[in-house]
C-alpha cells in the first residue's frame, strides 16, 4: 500500500464539481417548490394566470441557476480554506491501494 501526501487540492476543479451537485440539487428543489405553489390555495388565491407562469419560471429555471452559482463559489472559498489549513498542517496522509 503505498501512503501519499495530499498538498494541495484545485479549487476550479471542485468548483465545478460542486456547482454541478447543487445545480442538480436546485432542480429539485425548483420541483418541489414548484409543487408546493400549485398546491397551495393561498399561493393561487387571487394570482393571474401570468403570476403562475412567472412562478413556474422562478422555480425550474431560477432556482437550479441559484443554487448553482451558490455552489461554484462556496466550492471555491472552501477549497482556498482547506489548501490554506492543508499548508499549515503539512499535508493530508492518503494511503491507496488496490
Amino acid at each position: 500500500m503505498a501512503m501519499l501526501k495530499l498538498k494541495r487540492i484545485d479549487a476550479m476543479s471542485v468548483a465545478k464539481l460542486e456547482g454541478m451537485l447543487f445545480f442538480i440539487l436546485g432542480i429539485i428543489a425548483g420541483i418541489l417548490v414548484l409543487i408546493s405553489m400549485l398546491t397551495s390555495p393561498v399561493f393561487l388565491e387571487g394570482i393571474s394566470f401570468w403570476g403562475i407562469i412567472l412562478g413556474a419560471v422562478f422555480a425550474l429555471a431560477l432556482t437550479p441557476l441559484f443554487y448553482g452559482a451558490l455552489g461554484f463559489v462556496m466550492g471555491m472559498i472552501l477549497t482556498f480554506l482547506c489548501n490554506v489549513v492543508i499548508k499549515m498542517i503539512g499535508g493530508i496522509k492518503l494511503e491507496f491501494g488496490r
